[in-house]
């Protein structure tokens, strides 16, 4: 069960105060406003496509499966043979080969339907234009977090990507995990949908740039062509080099035995994490696309007041920050040290490492 979406985050707030050089303009403050007409942006077609495109994903999956099994002839590891060995030219494989072909078929006209629904979509354009982003999982990631912008539980907008990161399994990772017995604080499905879409970015990387060998992250050249969020992979896969861990981590030990404090994190668990702050700068740009969407379609009514950055996540990234504005620091719920003394969240204490990102940045 999915807990409401106003849960996420406590609705709390991650507007950022740049640092303001000797000499520079401060930026103008920006607010966070409730239309008074929402057009929202979530849109019922895409999430019945979406539905539609995973349930024959899915039936073809478990097809080609029970194809395979109906053909296969190998004995397993244990010495039984599970298999049923039959030849392609059974009447029952063949069957369920056209089967499988038909569902396959089927399966590729829905992502034909989802992808252009998504260029359809207010959101569309801007998913087109980022490097890594493909229509079909970006709408996806849509289908399951509705309008990035708006709070559909409590009818208002979301008081920062915060909320959003929450919602999609990217906040505090406390609350970001499946445990028997408690209430889901998160969505699955968006958590799901993230994570892949953040793999597939972590791909994008084109020549000259290329993976150190020793360090397994990549040297960047000036112009590249990667995926922006190619580089927020690598700089907080960077960051993390020599990393202990605070407490013992289930992550980095054997079945049973986790990590102890001090010990190094691993190989893994660098991925992982730099691949969750490469999924959040994702959906922190994805939130200010949907809140510029609505405030020039609306009339806003004020709510209050913070310094957001609008940048677009294709703008060259100044360094310590991952994207549109973020601090890699700050972007897994640390206490920012990119300025003097952190940034402010709408009134409320900067947070440290342990109520967001803590060691277990990949969660």
């Amino acid at each position: 069960m999915l807990a409401p979406d106003s849960r996420a985050d406590h609705g709390r707030s991650v507007a950022h105060s740049p640092v303001v050089g000797a000499g520079q303009t401060p930026p103008a403050t920006q607010a966070l406003v409730a239309p008074n007409s929402s057009p929202s942006l979530a849109d019922p077609a895409l999430a019945v496509l979406a539905a539609v495109l995973d349930d024959l994903e899915d039936s073809r999956k478990a097809n080609a499966n029970r194809l395979r099994q109906l053909t296969r002839a190998e004995t397993d590891s244990d010495g039984e043979q599970r298999g049923f060995g039959l030849t392609e030219d059974h009447p029952a494989v063949a069957a369920v080969a056209a089967l499988v072909d038909e569902l396959a078929k089927l399966e590729h006209q829905a992502v034909l339907a989802l992808q252009r629904a998504m260029r359809a979509h207010p959101l569309g354009p801007w998913v087109r234009a980022q490097k890594g982003l493909g229509e079909k999982q970006a709408a996806r990631l849509l289908a399951a977090i509705r309008d990035p912008y708006w709070n559909d539980a409590e009818d208002r907008p979301r008081r920062g990507p915060a909320e959003l990161w929450q919602y999609a399994g990217h906040g505090d990772p406390a609350r970001s995990k499946r445990r028997r017995g408690e209430h889901v604080q998160y969505s699955p499905a968006a958590k799901t949908r993230a994570y892949l879409i953040a793999k597939a970015c972590m791909k994008l990387l084109r020549k000259p740039c290329a993976t150190d060998p020793d360090s397994s992250v990549a040297t960047h050249v000036e112009g590249c062509v990667c995926s922006p969020y190619r580089l927020v992979y690598d700089r907080r896969k960077a960051a993390t080099e020599g990393r202990t861990h605070a407490a013992p981590c289930v992550r980095c030990g054997p079945s049973g035995k986790p990590a102890e404090a001090g010990s190094a994190w691993s190989a893994g668990h660098r991925n992982a994490d730099a691949l969750r702050v490469t999924a959040k700068a994702v959906l922190r740009d994805l939130w200010l696309e949907a809140r510029r969407i609505h405030l020039e379609t609306t009339q806003p009514t004020m709510l209050a007041t913070a310094p957001i950055s609008d940048s677009s996540a294709g703008s060259s990234f100044p360094d310590g920050h991952t994207s549109a504005g973020a601090h890699s620091c700050c972007a897994v719920g640390d206490t920012c040290t990119s300025g003097s003394g952190g940034h402010p969240r709408s009134g409320a204490r900067p947070r440290g490492a342990a109520a967001a990102g803590g060691q277990d940045g990949g969660g």
